[in-house]
């Protein structure tokens, strides 16, 4: 196998091509979150004022939120690294190589 330089048309490349497949990846993590919050947020009551849903607001469903929004986020750069990995462009593409040099 031959190396090549990574030039700035190949870097440039390689950002749009992981970027547009992160963005599509994304879409669904977005989508879910966005239903699940619906569902898991509490509702106030009418009449209530802001000042007393943040004082009642639990944190619970906040980090519910939090985690699944951070586990889809990871999985979707894992996910896209792994699709970026077996792309073929014109003349190159990626490949992961297992470093030869022994730490100690």
């Amino acid at each position: 196998m031959q190396t090549t330089e990574v030039t700035l048309e190949r870097a440039v490349k390689i950002l749009v091509s992981w970027s547009w497949r992160m963005m599509v990846l994304m879409l669904p993590v977005m989508i879910i979150t966005g239903v699940l919050m619906f569902f898991i947020m509490p509702t106030p009551e009418p009449g209530v004022t802001p000042e007393e849903i943040q004082k009642n607001m639990p944190l619970g469903p906040f980090f519910i939120m939090w985690f699944l929004m951070m586990f889809g986020g990871i999985l979707a750069h894992a996910i896209s690294i792994q699709w970026l990995m077996k792309v073929r462009w014109s003349d190159f593409h990626l490949v992961a190589v297992e470093s030869s040099r022994k730490t100690e």
